[in-house]
C-alpha cells in the first residue's frame, strides 16, 4: 500500500511539481504567523491584549483575502496571480519591523495577511487544473506535502532566530516568498485556460451545505486558534523558550509528513463526515492534553 500510495504521485505532471517546489520554499520561510503576538509583546513591549487585538487582523485580512483571491484566479493566470502575491507578502514581510504604534501595525498586519491569503485560491486553482480530473486529489496531498515539510524547518528556525532578534522572523520568511515567486516566473509553469461560461452560480447550497460550512468553521477557528495560542502558552506561561515553539511545532508537521500520504490513500472510499469528525475529536485531544500540563 505503500509504494502505491507514493506511485501515484510520482506520475503528477512537472508543472505541479514546480508548483510543490516553490510552495516548499515559501513554507521553509513560514515563521512570522507563530511568533507574531510574542513579537508584538517582547519587542514593542505591548501587553498581551493589545498584541492579541493587533494579531486579530491578520484574520481579518485573510478573510477578505478569500473572495478577492477567487476573483483574481477566475479572471488571471492562477499561476502568475500565486506567483505575483507571494512576491507582495515578501516585500510587506521585509518592511514590516519598521512599522510602529498599534493602529499602524493594525494596518501593516492586515495587509500582510491581505497579501499572503490571496494566493491560496490561486494556489488551489492551480493545482485543481494542472492535476485534471484524474490526479486532483494527489496533486493537493503532494502540496500539503510541501507545505508541512517546510513548515517542518520554518518555525524551528524561527524560534532559534527569535533567541537573537525578533527582525529576523519577518526579513527570513520576506525573503523565501520573494524567492519562491521567482521559483515560480523562472519555471515557465502556466495554469491552462478554462472556458468561461454566463453562468451565475448558485450559492443557495441547500442546509446540509450549510450546515457543513458552518461546523468546518468552527473546526477551522479551534485549529486556527492552537497554533496562536501555543506560542504565548509555552513562553508565557510553561516559561520555555521561543526555540520550544519550533520542536512543539516539528511534532505536528512530523506527523503529517509521516503519514498524510498514507491517511490520504486508506480514506479515500471513507465519508467525509466521519473524517471531519474525527478530526475534530482529535483538536479537542490536542486542548485536553495542553490543559493537563499547566506547570
Amino acid at each position: 500500500m505503500s509504494s502505491t500510495a507514493y506511485a501515484t504521485l510520482r506520475q503528477l505532471p512537472r508543472s505541479v511539481w514546480w508548483l510543490a517546489a516553490a510552495t516548499l520554499v515559501n513554507r521553509v520561510g513560514t515563521m512570522v504567523f507563530p511568533f507574531l503576538v510574542l513579537y508584538f509583546h517582547r519587542t514593542l513591549s505591548l501587553d498581551l491584549e493589545t498584541a492579541a487585538g493587533i494579531a486579530a487582523f491578520y484574520g481579518l485580512g485573510s478573510g477578505c483575502a478569500a473572495p478577492l483571491g477567487g476573483w483574481l484566479a477566475d479572471r488571471f493566470d492562477a499561476v502568475r496571480v500565486l506567483a505575483a502575491t507571494m512576491a507582495a507578502a515578501g516585500t510587506l514581510l521585509v518592511l514590516f519591523p519598521l512599522l510602529r504604534g498599534p493602529w499602524v501595525l493594525m494596518v501593516g498586519t492586515f495587509a500582510i495577511a491581505l497579501a499572503y491569503d490571496l494566493a491560496r485560491p490561486s494556489s488551489l486553482t492551480a493545482l485543481a487544473r494542472l492535476g485534471g480530473d484524474e490526479q486532483s486529489r494527489e496533486a493537493f496531498t503532494l502540496n500539503y506535502l510541501a507545505i508541512n515539510i517546510g513548515m517542518s524547518i520554518g518555525p524551528i528556525l524561527g524560534g532559534y532566530l527569535a533567541l537573537w532578534d525578533y527582525r529576523y522572523l519577518f526579513w527570513f520568511d520576506g525573503t523565501s516568498s520573494i524567492l519562491a515567486a521567482g521559483l515560480l516566473w523562472a519555471s515557465g509553469t502556466r495554469c491552462p485556460a478554462v472556458e468561461r461560461t454566463d453562468v451565475r452560480p448558485d450559492w443557495n447550497v441547500g442546509r446540509a451545505g450549510f450546515r457543513l460550512l458552518f461546523w468546518f468553521t468552527l473546526s477551522l477557528w479551534v485549529f486556527m486558534t492552537i497554533f496562536t495560542a501555543t506560542p504565548i502558552y509555552l513562553v508565557e506561561v510553561l516559561h520555555r523558550p521561543e526555540s520550544w515553539v519550533g520542536w512543539v511545532w516539528l511534532v505536528n508537521t512530523g506527523l503529517v509528513v509521516f503519514t498524510t500520504v498514507h491517511i490520504n490513500h486508506w480514506t479515500r472510499e471513507k465519508p467525509l463526515s466521519r473524517q471531519l469528525s474525527a478530526a475534530a475529536l482529535l483538536f479537542s485531544l490536542a486542548y485536553a492534553v495542553m490543559v493537563m500540563r499547566s506547570g
